[in-house]
């Protein structure tokens, strides 16, 4: 049996209590190691969970068993959550391989948080509204309820030993005693800061500070450094600052990161940058706050430590990823050795500001003081955890996908595309040989090693198609990725392409961060919690480097950030609106319509858009002049002028726009630019008393009598039968063209004589 079924005592009484700590209940199992309705606390059921799932695995592989596969079990976790009851119901399937309750919670969520396939779904069904509060709760139970119950187990952990030692223990010390009560005192103290949702713990006490022999070590200890400062002719804050020796060091020894010796056997291993490890704040924290010796140069080992086990991770990380990644990596190695070593020397600076109470004594114990120096404690702690999370970052780095944020993203899509069509190539000539020769010996396409695993994997039971050493499924699979990459590959390029807009709004601003592919929200002053909630609901994070809320730059955004009253545009649009009219406005703008051509006129050369005159005017070009064909219309705005393509009707009446221009006289509207006046408009003008030329009247005369016949007023050109009548006419009256004659032979006279 797993655990007993005995009558429940007074101390369990309490455990079960979801005010002090999360109880399990069993609503129904398929086990009959659990009853219906039975409560168990939360470190309890998470290991008695994992006991019933592995039994069930090894149970299942032993021969001849014909039971159950699986032992569904639907469970509710009743808990204090954030100062206010909540409960979680969920259901493990005992022989599934997820072992304990809390890391099955952390898989299933984990796994449904990542799959495209649920994403779709809800999508699909419920909107994009739907689906953001389904991330925003997966991502509350991973980051918040998941850590919750780990620290709760912890607590129970360390009041279960302390519990089993007072119980047992006839033969403890004053001293063991006291330690085991202040871990019991320390626990419950510790888990009505949890339940009220502050997960910054005290640190537990330890067993020497109740041992008197040590504190009155400790008192002699600090008698012989003050002999020891006195003797070097310094101060008892000069010598520990200076790491407890009589000299100073060089000023600039706390500045420079040491290199790690290079590994005798490891030549291409990741190279390690030590930094500088105060060990004089680091003594000062160990005997401000216990009676042990320190250790000289124990931090800076510790700290080396961590940097080597850091270092080992990324060295594995690079084994497994293409080499473009590790640039990524050693950056992120050393950016996990700088900020811890600057965490943990904090961490010794804060340490030593207040000593312990059981060092100092509680008269006139500096409280104010202490208060501080737990909150600086709480700060260093995030800070802590924030360092230890490069490490995942180091683990993940080529792992997943290639992000958008990635400014590297094409360049790398298309370095994995040149693998899988090479690739692609090869199994087609592997097959082709096979297929040829009916073995794999000699192929000249593959090395002798890889012959040898590709026949030994043709002569297992799986390999079902003998007639080819690489079935069609790993060709066609492989093809759909090559499209895969294509597609991701123009995505790319279309998001670098694409312009983002932001806009201001009652209380900051948005800003599309391009360079970071963020999204950012800046307010003038702290938001209030309702908007904070807001924000968080729909995909916001704080970025305090940045002092933004922000999320990935992409439309999704934009849809997220509709839903968040307190940020939208003054305009009164919603911000997917904004975005597409900026996107319109980019996209109706000449520049983003050029073919790479140039057309030249006389007047200078320009760029040719691939755009009609209507869209050209819409975006705010007026016409200026006209290619020498006709063929192109110049169109400029007062500050740039591209060049686009005539319509047959414009290139066609393209002399007749340059003659309205320029002709002086609009009767001559006749296909050739021409300014010369009539004959009338002369007789009038010398009439007038005007002076006239000679070469004026005889170009008017000229032009006159080569004109084309006139259009009737009804736009007409008339016949050649009308045109004969017309001269018929003309001739049957001699005596009015004599006279006409005669009046421009008198105007020449008049105009020799002057």
């Amino acid at each position: 049996m797993f655990h007993d079924q005995e009558e429940v005592s007074g101390k369990e009484a309490t455990s079960l209590n979801p005010a002090v700590q999360p109880v399990v209940t069993i609503v129904w199992s398929e086990s009959d190691k659990l009853q219906e309705g039975e409560q168990l606390p939360l470190a309890r059921a998470d290991a008695l969970f994992k006991a019933l799932d592995d039994e069930k695995r090894s149970e299942r592989e032993k021969p001849g068993y014909t039971g159950g596969w699986y032992d569904k079990t639907k469970f509710r976790i009743d808990c204090t959550f954030h100062g206010e009851r909540d409960s979680y119901e969920g259901r493990q399937d005992f022989g599934d391989g997820d072992g304990a309750l809390i890391d099955h919670i952390q898989a299933y969520h984990e796994y449904y948080a990542k799959d495209e396939n649920w994403k779709n779904f809800v999508l699909h069904n419920e909107g994009t509204e739907a689906w953001e509060k389904d991330k925003a709760k997966r991502e509350t139970l991973l980051t918040e309820f998941v850590p919750y119950m780990r620290l709760h187990c912890n607590l129970t952990e360390q009041e279960r030993t302390a519990a089993d030692m007072l119980e047992n223990g006839e033969a403890l010390t004053p001293e063991q005693t006291a330690y085991f009560h202040a871990v019991l005192a320390h626990v419950d103290a510790c888990r009505e800061k949890l339940n009220a949702g502050d997960y910054h713990l005290p640190d537990p006490p330890q067993l020497s500070d109740f041992d008197k022999e040590l504190q009155d070590y400790k008192a002699h200890a600090e008698s012989e450094i003050a002999q020891e400062a006195e003797a070097a002719g310094m101060t008892v804050e000069e010598y520990a600052a200076n790491g407890y020796e009589p000299q100073e060091q060089p000023a600039d020894v706390q500045e420079q990161p040491e290199k790690a010796p290079p590994a005798d056997t490891a030549p291409e291993q990741t190279a390690v940058r030590y930094y500088t490890i105060n060990e004089g704040a680091a003594r000062r924290a160990n005997d401000a706050n216990s009676y042990r010796d320190y250790a000289a140069g124990s931090a800076t080992a510790e700290y080396r430590q961590m940097v080597d086990q850091a270092a080992a991770i990324a060295q594995r990380q690079k084994e497994r990823v293409d080499p473009m990644y590790h640039e990524k990596i050693d950056a992120l190695l050393d950016t996990y050795a700088r900020k811890l070593a600057e965490n943990l020397n904090d961490h010794y600076a804060i340490e030593a500001r207040v000593p312990s109470i059981l060092v100092a004594g509680g008269s006139n114990f500096p409280v104010h003081k202490k208060e501080k120096q737990n909150a600086a404690r709480d700060r260093n702690m995030q800070e802590w955890q924030d360092v230890q999370g490069i490490l995942d970052k180091i683990r993940s780095t080529g792992m997943g996908g290639i992000s958008m944020d990635d400014p590297q993203a094409a360049a790398k899509l298309e370095a994995k595309l040149v693998k899988l069509e090479s690739a692609q190539e090869t199994m087609k000539a592997v097959n082709a040989y096979f297929r040829k020769n009916k073995t794999l010996e000699g192929c000249p396409s593959l090395t002798p090693e890889q012959i040898t695993k590709l026949q030994q994997e043709m002569s297992q039971s799986w390999h079902l198609d003998k007639s080819r050493p690489y079935p069609a499924y790993m060709l066609s699979n492989n093809n759909a990725e090559i499209r895969r990459i294509h597609g991701r590959i123009e995505q790319v390029r279309q998001h670098e392409d694409t312009h983002f807009a932001g806009w201001e709004f009652d209380g900051g601003r948005v800003e599309a961060n391009k360079a970071d592919n963020r999204l950012q929200v800046f307010f003038d002053g702290k938001p209030d919690e309702a908007a904070r909630d807001e924000l968080k609901a729909n995909g916001f994070r704080w970025a305090p480097s940045v002092g933004a809320w922000q999320r990935q730059l992409n439309k999704n955004a934009y849809y997220a950030a509709g839903y968040i009253s307190c940020i939208q545009p003054i305009s009164g649009e919603k911000p997917i609106d904004v975005q597409r009219s900026a996107q319109q406005q980019e996209s109706a703008a000449p520049d983003a319509h050029l073919t790479g051509e140039r057309i030249s006129t006389p007047r200078g050369s320009f760029h040719v858009a691939d755009m009609n005159r209507e869209q050209i005017e819409a975006a705010g070009y007026g016409y200026h002049h006209s290619t020498d064909d006709g063929k192109y219309l110049i169109m400029g705005n007062g500050t740039q002028a591209f060049a686009i393509a005539a319509d047959q009707r414009e290139q066609e009446n393209y002399m007749r726009t340059a003659e309205l221009s320029t002709e002086q006289n609009y009767n001559m509207i006749d296909g050739q630019i021409n300014n010369t006046p009539s004959v009338d408009e002369l007789e009038e003008k010398a009439k007038r008393g005007e002076v006239i030329s000679l070469s004026a009247l005889a170009a008017a005369v000229k032009a006159e009598d080569s004109r084309t016949p006139q259009r009737d007023p009804d736009g007409k050109k008339p016949s050649i039968r009308a045109q004969l009548k017309a001269d018929r006419v003309q001739s049957g009256k001699p005596q009015q063209r004599e006279k006409e004659q005669e009046t421009k032979r008198s105007i020449r006279q008049a105009l020799e004589m002057e």
